[in-house]
Parts: structure tokens; C-alpha cells; sequence
């Protein structure tokens, strides 16, 4: 049932940094990307929140790109990998907007930074300006580009509106251009987004600090000046966009992990360190422990002190818990999961459906193995397992709820599973926490990186 494409083996090393730091921070990261879009010959801009750049990126960096420069921003992201920064993530948020994630090892942790780059400003059904305009009347910053204040104001007043928030520095900032342009010219701009009315409305707002509560009333009129001034270019705007989800939808962007191991070997501890390291290449996040639970959704408990304590079912009943676990399996994927991993969800398992074929006694199945087996061939492959592993005397210190004979056998019974083996990966957990997550984090960006070559060979291409 897994609908990813083929990835090369996980074994292939990661680039390292050529002339950097060999701990580089998002400073060096944007310094590097400045250059290789100056080298290859792009023709680019910052389209806001330029101030502290380099030095400081608050969220992801926001840039359009002249429409004719594709290949050659290709070519500076394969310039940007050999130098350390590879893509892993793409997320094709509009028809010509393509949401970049890069990362690179820090050495203790995993680092990931965002470009956003447009080759036309597409949004709230308007399509606004193209990267052409965009760039044309760019101006010079210390290293790098940055939009003109006419093209400033337009792409962050319309983003803004069609968001329905607006940070207090971004409104700030909306009020210093207003004042820069000049109410009159300020209008004009406005009243391409919005209704002939409703201009100066939204440039008074502006200076009077008003426009966070105008924001819900303005939303939807985006789509009324489309429909009633550009009624063709919406239709093509809407167009677009159902191609668009089509392909997100046959070449989904999520990612379906598992993390699987026996009691003891750090699991909860390599979960809850993910977040901050490679949470920024997704757009959401679930977690999920061994089943989907979208039949018989299971109450918060307290941690299993024994999983050994309660017999095994009879072999009807164990067939029949193990058959509702399998539909469980199956409809999660087919009506949650597969319905995330489009939106550029980083689905995660704690434990999986594979765990009855190591465990049998933990989810007290005392039926046939035989059907463990079919059934496990059945579910949802994930994009990734990644099996943590212990030498049992540190396993046994960290929980001594099984015996040592037990660790050992459950250690070899997870390197035997039915996993392709490209989409397995064994951590090792005798070290810290810390070192533990770095570890978890650089499997899943390693796979992401070499996903990212097979699925978007246009970006990955030209020479470097």
C-alpha cells in the first residue's frame, strides 16, 4: 500500500561542508545560498523581514525568482548540497510556489532552514505579480536582493490578508511603507487586491495599527476581485491548483516513520527530542503508538509496568483481536494517514503492527504466527523504521521488566522483520539523549535527501 517512490539505499554518505564550519548555524547557511544564487546567475529578491539577514532567521526566508530562472536555481541547489546543505523537503504550496527545505549536521544536533520561492504571486484567487516584475525593480542589500517597496508592500499586504494574521513587526512594517510610498500610490497598490471601497480602508488601517482586526473582514475579498475584474485568470488559477493537488496527491511530500525497539532501549526519549530538528520540513505533525486507533480509540494509561503479566488470548479470540487490529491498520492509513502524508504531514509510530511478530506475549496474541506474518504483509508499509538498539545489559539497567534472554531474543527477532531493507535504520542508544535524537534526526533527513533526488529530479539537476 506504500505509494512513495523508490529510494537509493541509506547507506550512500551525506555531503559534508567544503570550507565551512564544521558546526555552520543558519547564518552560514543563508551566506552560502546568497552565493550560489549570485554564481549561478539568479535572479532573485527578498520579499520581506530582510533586516537582520544574515545574521537572524526567524522563520523561513521568503524569495521570488525570475520565472527563466529555473534551471539556473537548480543548479545553486545542487551547488548548495556539495556544500553541506541538502535538500530534503519540497512542498509545492501553490502552482508556482515551492516551499525548500535544506539541512545540515551540526554536529551534536540536525539544522533545517526554509526558502519559500515564488516565480509568481499567486494567492487568495488573485494571481498578483509574476517573478519578472518582481525582480526587475530589485534592489541591492549588503549581500544579498530585496523586493522594491511597491512589490514589499503588495506581497506582504495580500500574504497577510489571505493568512488571517500578521505579526506586530510585519504590521510595523506595513505602516513604514505606507509612509515611504505615500498614502495615494499606497492606495493604488491596494486596490489590486482589493475592491475600489475598501483601498483606503486597508491603508488607513495600515497607519493606524488597526489592520489585524480588519484582517477577518478581508479575507474573502480577495476572491470577489478576481471573480468580478479577472474572471479568466481565476478560472486558470483554479485549474492550476487541482493539478497541483493531483500530483501532491500521487507524489505525497509526508513522512510515515516508525520507531520501533524493545522496553528499555529509548524510544520515548528519541520521540520527544524530534520535534525541534526535523519538525521544520513538515507543515504538521501526529503521533501515533502501535496502531492508528481510528476504531476503539485507547485512553491515556499509565506506562506498562509488566507487558508480560496478562496471558495470551485463546487462538479464536487472538485471531479476531489481531484481524480488528489489521482493519484498524488499514482504514488509519487509507482515511488518516494517507489523507496527511499529501498535506506534508511527519506521521510517527511509536511501535507498529510489525511488533507482533517480535512480541507476540506484549499484545497477547496466542494465535497462529502464520497469520501475524500474512497480516504484517498486508499493512501499510511505513516510509521508515527505525530500530533502536542496546547492548542488553544497558537495556536491562534502563528497565528491568523483561529478563535478559528475553532482550536478546526480541534484539534479533527486529533485525529479522519484513522490511525492505533501504527503509530500515539501526540507531544505536548507549549514548545520551541528545546524541540519540541527533542520530534519529540524521536517518529520517538522509532518507528525505535521497527521496528528494528521486522525486524531484528538475531541482536536483544542471551543473554545479
Amino acid at each position: 500500500m506504500s505509494t512513495q517512490a523508490t529510494v537509493p539505499s541509506m547507506s550512500t554518505p551525506v555531503h559534508q561542508p567544503e570550507g565551512l564550519p564544521s558546526a555552520p548555524r543558519p547564518v552560514e547557511f543563508l551566506r552560502t545560498l546568497f552565493k550560489c544564487l549570485e554564481q549561478s546567475g539568479t535572479r532573485y529578491c527578498v520579499l520581506h523581514s530582510w533586516r537582520n539577514l544574515p545574521a537572524e532567521l526567524p522563520s523561513d526566508l521568503d524569495i521570488a525568482v525570475h520565472p527563466e530562472d529555473r534551471t539556473r536555481l537548480a543548479v545553486a541547489i545542487r551547488r548548495l548540497s556539495k556544500l553541506g546543505f541538502a535538500p530534503i523537503q519540497l512542498i509545492n504550496h501553490n502552482v508556482n510556489g515551492y516551499y525548500f527545505v535544506f539541512g545540515w549536521d551540526c554536529g551534536e544536533r540536525y539544522q533545517a532552514a526554509a526558502v519559500d520561492v515564488i516565480f509568481e504571486h499567486r494567492r487568495g484567487g488573485l494571481i498578483a505579480d509574476n517573478g519578472a516584475k518582481i525582480t526587475a525593480t530589485r534592489e541591492r542589500f549588503g549581500e544579498f536582493w530585496i523586493a522594491a517597496p511597491p512589490m514589499e508592500f503588495s506581497y506582504l499586504l495580500l500574504k497577510k490578508v489571505v493568512k488571517g494574521k500578521i505579526k506586530s513587526e510585519q504590521a510595523n512594517r506595513l505602516k513604514e511603507l505606507v509612509k515611504l510610498l505615500g498614502s495615494r500610490r499606497a492606495e493604488e497598490i491596494a486596490r489590486e487586491i482589493f475592491p475600489d471601497k475598501w483601498s483606503k480602508a486597508v491603508v488607513a488601517a495600515c497607519l493606524d495599527g488597526t489592520l489585524p482586526e480588519l484582517l477577518p473582514r478581508l479575507k474573502k475579498l480577495t476572491w470577489v476581485t478576481s471573480l468580478t475584474r479577472h474572471p479568466v485568470r481565476l478560472l486558470q488559477y483554479v485549474t492550476g491548483d487541482l493539478t497541483r493537488w493531483v500530483r501532491r496527491w500521487i507524489k505525497p511530500n509526508g513522512l510515515l516513520v516508525t520507531v520501533l525497539g524493545p522496553d528499555g532501549v529509548g524510544k520515548s526519549s528519541a520521540i520527544d527530542s524530534l520535534h525541534d530538528q526535523i519538525g521544520p520540513a513538515f507543515w504538521g505533525e501526529r503521533y501515533f503508538h502501535w496502531r492508528p486507533q481510528l476504531i476503539a480509540r485507547k485512553r491515556a494509561a499509565a506506562p506498562v509496568a509488566d507487558p508480560h503479566a496478562k496471558p495470551p488470548r485463546g487462538p479464536i479470540l487472538s485471531s479476531l483481536y489481531l484481524t480488528a487490529f489489521l482493519a484498524d491498520h488499514c482504514l488509519g492509513y487509507l482515511l488518516v494517514l494517507r489523507q496527511l502524508k499529501p498535506r506534508s504531514f511527519f506521521l510517527l509510530f511509536d511501535r507498529y503492527f510489525y511488533d507482533v511478530l517480535v512480541d507476540r506475549k506484549r499484545v497477547r496474541f496466542g494465535g497462529p504466527m502464520g497469520l501475524a506474518r500474512f497480516y504484517s504483509k498486508i499493512v501499510a508499509s511505513p516510509d521508515l523504521v527505525l530500530v533502536l538498539e542496546a547492548d542488553t545489559d544497558t537495556i536491562v539497567a534502563r528497565k528491568s521488566e523483561l529478563p535478559p534472554e528475553e532482550v536478546d531474543r526480541q534484539r534479533e527477532a527486529y533485525r529479522k522483520l519484513p522490511v525492505d531493507p533501504a527503509r530500515m535504520r539501526f540507531i544505536n542508544t548507549n549514548g545520551t539523549r541528545e546524541e540519540v535524537a541527533h542520530q534519529a534526526a540524521k536517518a529520517i533527513a538522509v532518507y528525505m535527501s535521497r527521496r528528494f533526488t528521486a522525486m524531484y529530479p528538475e531541482w536536483y539537476g544542471g551543473e554545479a
